[in-house]
């Protein structure tokens, strides 16, 4: 699964992106490739602190497309608070309980502004029929189908996760039955039903997604073990049949799931070959600074790999964000705070101080660029460009003598 601190790292990192003006959206209601394009531009723009502009580009996506994911509608609810025009944010939060947002969501700190105006009385008046309208679009024993698929994916996965020695093989194989079994219902269901809209909503049942991370993630196991290939659990699994990678295009493609759900899916994949990682990302604590070591070489190959799945090309702007981003970042009272971990000889206590201090500087750093509620997209960030722990454990070393 996706590590949560490089989750935040890789959206924070939007912020350096630099665009100057919106297009034009395409005439095409079913080309999500330009959906998906401006919804980034969008994104930047806002960024940048050129609200006027993103909020152009979000309502030209609204009027071009008959369907639009909640993300976006969250943004531009965002950009109006930002404006101070609580007439279309209460546009867009009635929008936004269609797609599944409760009333408690606009009573969220970030949102003060608006639910502290007349125009969240109005919302909460229009409230229960908006609710009752989106419940009555709902499946109720579909979604307790798809309920089923994932409780039964979360049981065989943690009881592998949590395998003794003597039980983890048996554990292993079991969960990876579940997970090719699991995936086999999905398309059935999705056959049967169409795709659900989930993915596009504000939806409990968007954790699914966990559902394909765990089937790629086993795909690729079987694909890079010759001995697996020849086993007789993997050797039915008809993986070429399913061509996930391929139905997984076709629904971005057609605006079901989005480029973050594609993210996901390439850092598992990613992961399984490391040499096409394109650079680490360098804690210094001797110099004191952040920066990145980027592997040019494997640009294309990374990039390539990318392309195949619908994902936007890596450039060289990453390393000049990343690097951006922690140029303020702070080491003096970290490695102050260390000396407590030397004296109470805990070993863990230096990697616990190191990602709170990560996590902390960058909350600090969201909450001073005013991005309180908007929702990124991680799409422009590449989940190739991997945290490097060997200077951070260098220092620990060489300073307290624990080797982390």
């Amino acid at each position: 699964m996706l590590i949560p601190l490089m989750m935040k790292i890789l959206y924070i990192t939007l912020f350096f992106t630099f665009i100057s003006c919106a297009p034009e959206v395409s005439r095409n209601p079913n080309d999500y490739a330009n959906y998906n394009a401006s919804m980034l531009i969008a994104e930047n723009l806002f960024l940048n602190s050129n609200i006027d502009s993103a909020l152009i580009v979000y309502n030209r996506l609204f009027n071009e497309y008959e369907d639009v994911f909640f993300k976006e509608l969250n943004n531009a609810f965002v950009c109006y608070i930002k404006k101070f025009d609580y007439s279309n944010a209460l546009r867009i939060s009635k929008q936004m309980v269609l797609k599944g947002a409760e009333l408690s969501y606009f009573s969220k700190d970030q949102f003060s502004d608006f639910s502290n105006t007349e125009h969240f009385e109005e919302l909460k008046c229009a409230y229960p029929v908006l609710r009752q309208e989106y419940l009555s679009s709902q499946n109720d024993s579909l979604r307790a189908e798809y309920y089923s698929l994932l409780r039964i994916d979360q049981h065989y996965n943690n009881k592998y996760r949590n395998s003794s020695a003597e039980s983890i093989i048996e554990n292993s194989r079991n969960a990876d039955s579940i997970f090719y079994m699991n995936m086999n219902k999905f398309l059935r269901l999705e056959s049967k039903y169409g795709f659900p809209n989930f993915f596009r909503d504000k939806d409990s049942l968007q954790t699914l997604r966990v559902l394909f991370y765990h089937f790629v993630q086993m795909e690729q196991k079987v694909k890079d073990d010759s001995i697996l290939k020849k086993d007789v659990l993997y050797g039915k699994m008809e993986f070429d049949s399913i061509n996930i990678n391929e139905k997984l295009r076709a629904w971005h493609r057609d605006g079901l799931i989005d480029l973050d759900f594609l993210e996901g899916i390439y850092y598992i994949i990613d992961l399984s070959n490391l040499s096409s990682n394109i650079g680490m990302i360098v804690y210094d604590f001797d110099k004191e600074e952040v920066r990145v070591n980027f592997n040019y070489n494997m640009l294309d190959v990374v990039n390539l790999e990318r392309e195949e799945l619908g994902l936007p090309a890596i450039t060289e702007d990453y390393r000049l964000r990343v690097e951006a981003i922690w140029s303020s970042f702070d080491f003096k009272p970290l490695k102050e705070a260390y000396k407590n971990c030397a004296h109470i000889n805990d070993n863990d206590c230096f990697n616990t101080l190191f990602v709170n201090f990560r996590q902390s500087y960058l909350s600090s750093l969201f909450s001073e660029k005013g991005f309180e509620g908007f929702l990124f997209s991680h799409a422009l960030m590449p989940k190739s460009v991997v945290r490097d722990d060997f200077a951070y454990r260098k220092f620990i070393e060489e300073n307290y003598g624990f080797n982390n």
